[in-house]
């Protein structure tokens, strides 16, 4: 083979992996209307499709504020991938609270190695990361997933509280109802 040949062979074989791999990610995106479209309707913007819907309207300020135990924040836009509308709330130092609504594509990596699974308004939040002032969840809400990313500050001495991931589910119901699913 001359050596233009196996330049096109490589450039071929290069061309095949892109394509294949852009139809891979294109296949985990799903177009399913939310079930309760009418309710969902208000946060998911004219075309009534999850990806549309505005994350930081599934919280209000008090919530957060509740949640990060009086730290006044203001939600943040953050919208890095159009398939995964997220907010977050940011306090001071690391507290925080952010929202995603995303399809992962592989649901198995939630549910297979979550840390424990929660009841959130019904539906299974999987957590994959909890200490006492931190939770990384994800929510199977139907036509999405909600992922909820907290790190709370200490609570006063001597009060006693839930664990953070339990908390945060109180977070993901309000969400789901803000979403009607």
């Amino acid at each position: 083979m001359t050596r233009g040949g196996r330049r096109f062979v490589a450039l071929l074989g290069i061309l095949s992996s892109v394509v294949l791999l852009s139809a891979c990610s294109e296949g985990g995106r799903s177009t399913e209307q939310p079930r309760n479209s009418a309710a969902a309707g208000s946060t998911a913007g004219s075309a009534g499709s999850w990806q549309q819907t505005d994350t930081c309207t599934l919280l209000s300020d008090e919530d957060v504020r509740t949640h990060l135990r009086g730290e006044a924040v203001r939600p943040k836009p953050d919208n890095q991938r159009a398939d995964r509308p997220t907010c977050v709330w940011e306090g001071q130092a690391t507290h925080k609270v952010r929202v995603v609504l995303w399809q992962p594509p592989i649901p198995s990596v939630q549910t297979d190695t979550a840390e424990r699974v929660i009841d959130v308004a019904g539906k299974r939040g999987y957590v994959s990361v909890e200490t006492d002032l931190h939770c990384t969840m994800d929510v199977d809400a139907g036509p999405a997933w909600i992922q909820l990313d907290t790190s709370a500050p200490l609570p006063e001495s001597g009060d006693t509280e839930a664990a953070e991931c339990d908390r945060a589910a109180g977070l993901g119901k309000k969400a789901l109802t803000q979403l009607g699913w």
